[in-house]
């Protein structure tokens, strides 16, 4: 069983180890790796498979900042995008580009918030942990994670890294947070026969990933074309012996705070490829509990790594 995150953490804390020189166990000399730092990562990894690596260009566009209505969205909740000031893209993305659909295989999405509906795919969304079609999320833990992704612009709530994608839930937890290997299999599977693009995979558990199904999964889902995104997850110790975290062909996400320090749950190792905002995310919860949510943990950090993926996708065809 893999099962995710059972407390993600809340509250103030006390930032001990810098990710600058935690991230990898070794001090980067006279460099700091902060919040840009995401960016070039995801523009290396994607230009590898992208048209605009064998062009020798850059996959980003030209940010204009213009031309998107903002108004009535909350900017002063969501320092994650502050950072990254993905909306300077926005213009760019809803005129130009293609829809790309991303699958969050979690605790499924609350998909009637009003930040969320207009992006959720109600065709392809499946519950493969109780054999249905629904994947309606009845703990919470999906929903912060696809608000990160792509809380919408609606003229209230927040926005957030990339609200143009199209959401998959791929529900695989119960409300008792029983998360079976099965499931998880079988979400790999289905997304790979629907060709998402992109799968954010904020969970994890104990594991060798040199032999698990899971990773072995997602090496199929990769080798088809697909990019799968991992939390690191959030034992504060090197992350090689966790699933999906330490599987191969994942890009794997450790947490930072505001400050670009590591945050002191956050898992790190030679596998660890990058890391994203974890601490203090502001984001969307089921209508039935909280609406918003402030949430601590590497399953917080994974999505704004979809999202930055999601925004070059848009932008090259694979």
């Amino acid at each position: 069983m893999v099962g995710l995150y059972r407390k993600e953490r809340g509250g103030k804390r006390k930032v001990s180890r810098s990710f600058v020189t935690e991230l990898h166990g070794e001090k980067h000399r006279g460099t700091q790796r902060k919040f840009y730092s995401a960016l070039a990562f995801v523009s290396q990894r994607v230009q590898r498979k992208s048209k605009a690596s064998r062009r020798n260009t850059s996959p980003w566009p030209s940010p204009t900042g213009e031309g998107v209505n903002l108004s009535g969205e909350d900017l002063t909740q969501t320092w994650g995008i502050q950072q990254y000031q993905t909306y300077k893209y926005f213009e760019n993305i809803s005129e130009n580009s293609k829809k790309i659909r991303v699958g969050v295989v979690d605790t499924g999405i609350d998909y009637n918030h009003p930040d969320l509906k207009q992006n959720v795919n109600r065709a392809l969304w499946k519950d493969f942990v109780n054999e249905d079609d629904d994947a309606w999320d009845d703990q919470g833990h999906g929903t912060h994670v696809a608000g990160t992704i792509a809380a919408n612009i609606n003229a209230s709530g927040i926005i957030w890294v990339n609200p143009y994608v199209e959401l998959v839930p791929l529900k695989i937890c119960t409300d008792k947070w029983f998360c079976p290997s099965y499931a998880v299999i079988r979400a790999l599977e289905y997304a790979k026969e629907q060709k998402i693009d992109i799968l954010n995979m904020s969970l994890g558990g104990r594991g060798t990933p040199s032999w698990h199904p899971i990773c072995a999964g997602i090496s199929s889902v990769v080798d088809a074309g697909g990019i799968v995104v991992a939390a690191s997850w959030n034992s504060n110790i090197d992350t090689s012996r966790f699933v999906p975290g330490g599987c191969q062909q994942a890009i794997t996400v450790a947490a930072v705070d505001s400050l670009g320090m590591r945050a002191p749950f956050s898992n790190y190792g030679a596998k660890v490829d990058v890391a994203a905002p974890g601490v203090g995310v502001y984001s969307t919860y089921p209508l039935n509990k909280w609406t918003y949510k402030k949430l601590s943990g590497t399953s917080m950090a994974t999505p704004h790594i979809v999202g930055l993926i999601s925004i070059i996708q848009s932008y090259n065809k694979f």
